[in-house]
């Protein structure tokens, strides 16, 4: 009798006893909050207080670390925008129909487990990429102010809602059958963007128009824009350097550039797509030990294709497009002759410099090397994508009135260069 009574006192505790590691002190308390956790915190949290929640709102609570939402495993809703998250990992949350995680830190985020995505808001973070390939139950994707290049939406069938504006996008694909369907297409501040695949390429230009800002001025649409975006495959840019100095002296009549491209390049794709290689040469011309302006010879760039070869497996047939590009730099305005065709972009690694943050009465940015950029602008926008402060940079200081922006809350500080490019994201506190 005592083994059996001793057998039905541990069953019990065993039930009841398992606990969830919650590290981050931010997330317990708002836990504590909720009355799913008593007491202060301590890193751990009742496991059987929270398998059962279906809806958690985390928003605005400065959590840095969500470990421990692997044990919602009926999470249907989950809310967590407005913290310091960095990663999110979602793939134990099966169940999950709506994901609002904007306004964190993010590099990455796999929703590939997620099945039964209906709605998911990852705006205002870092993210790269974003393959929602598996969640065919999407409606509404918003992703916008990402540094995402690619986005392919065509097995995201009853997707009828995309903002996708403020990337670095080069190629979207909503060629999904359902564009007759959306409600909200928004791909504007995308200035790369030149080509869209669509269902039909002459309703899309009809009803998605510069004018009711779905697209940029410089967008198209087609149903193939042969490129990455008729599969999953990456586009290559490879660039391989050269620098050759030619001295010119009384000895020197001709200079026959002998350089090629003696590296192997491969690509590896599993479907067609687009690559580029660049082979980039500079020559640098020195006059220091000139007598006479005759000593320097017209010099002719051509291409040279002979030692280019291509292994290809598939019986497919390759079309193989050469360019040649001259882009010379004039550093001596005595030297005549010059065309200039182009001038490349600064290497510019300037961060700015903002404080206080948060700010409570004035804000201070430091421009920093920005000011030598022409035609550079900043930016400061709401939460909303609503710009509340712009200017061409001309000054090496911003002083701003706080009270001139809005109300309180979180803020978006934005360098652009001149072809609109967001070149810096920084956030922003007002208090």
């Amino acid at each position: 009798m005592k083994k059996l009574l001793l057998l039905f006192t541990l069953v019990p505790c065993l039930a009841f006893g398992q606990m969830t590691y919650v590290p981050d002190d931010n997330f317990e308390q708002e836990l504590i909050d909720l009355g799913y956790d008593t007491g202060t915190p301590d890193d751990s949290v009742p496991t059987a207080n929270i398998n059962t929640v279906t809806y958690l709102d985390v928003s605005s609570k400065n959590i840095s670390d969500l470990t421990g939402i692997e044990n919602f495993t009926s999470l249907t809703d989950l809310l967590c925008y407005d913290n310091q998250l960095t990663s999110l990992d979602v793939s134990q949350n099966t169940l999950l129909t709506q994901l609002y995680c904007p306004v964190n830190q993010l590099a990455s985020l796999d929703v590939s487990n997620n099945t039964a995505l209906y709605s998911l808001n990852c705006q205002f973070n870092q993210l790269t990429n974003l393959d929602v390939s598996q969640n065919t139950a999407l409606v509404s994707l918003a992703l916008s102010y990402n540094l995402i290049s690619n986005l392919y939406l065509s097995d995201n069938l009853a997707l009828h809602s995309l903002r996708c504006n403020d990337n670095l996008l080069t190629c979207l694909n909503i060629k999904n059958g359902n564009n007759i369907n959306f409600t909200v297409l928004d791909a504007v501040n995308n200035p790369n963007l030149t080509c869209i695949e669509v269902d039909d390429p002459s309703w899309a230009a009809a009803n998605w128009t510069v004018s009711n800002g779905n697209i940029d001025v410089t967008a198209s649409f087609s149903i193939d824009c042969n490129n990455s975006c008729s599969g999953t495959c990456i586009n290559d840019t490879i660039l391989y350097d050269t620098t050759m100095y030619v001295v010119a002296d009384s000895n020197l009549i001709n200079v026959s550039p002998v350089i090629y491209l003696d590296s192997v390049v491969k690509l590896t794709t599993t479907l067609g797509c687009d690559s580029i290689i660049n082979h980039y040469s500079e020559f640098v011309f020195s006059a220091s030990f000139c007598t006479d302006t005759t000593e320097v010879f017209d010099t002719t760039f051509v291409q040279d294709t002979t030692f280019i070869t291509i292994n290809d497996t598939n019986t497919v047939n390759d079309t193989i497009t050469y360019y040649d590009t001259v882009l010379v730099s004039v550093t001596d305005t005595l030297i005549i002759d010059v065309t200039l065709t182009g001038v490349s972009p600064p290497n510019n690694t300037n961060t700015l410099k903002v404080y206080p943050n948060p700010a409570k009465d004035q804000l201070y940015i430091d421009n920093g090397d920005y000011l030598s950029m022409s035609g550079y602008t900043l930016k400061i926008v709401n939460s909303l994508g609503q710009d509340v402060f712009s200017s061409l940079i001309t000054v090496p200081l911003f002083v701003i009135d706080i009270s001139t922006l809005g109300s309180t809350g979180l803020y978006f500080i934005q360098v652009l260069d001149g072809s609109s490019n967001v070149l810096e994201n920084k956030k922003l506190v007002l208090e």
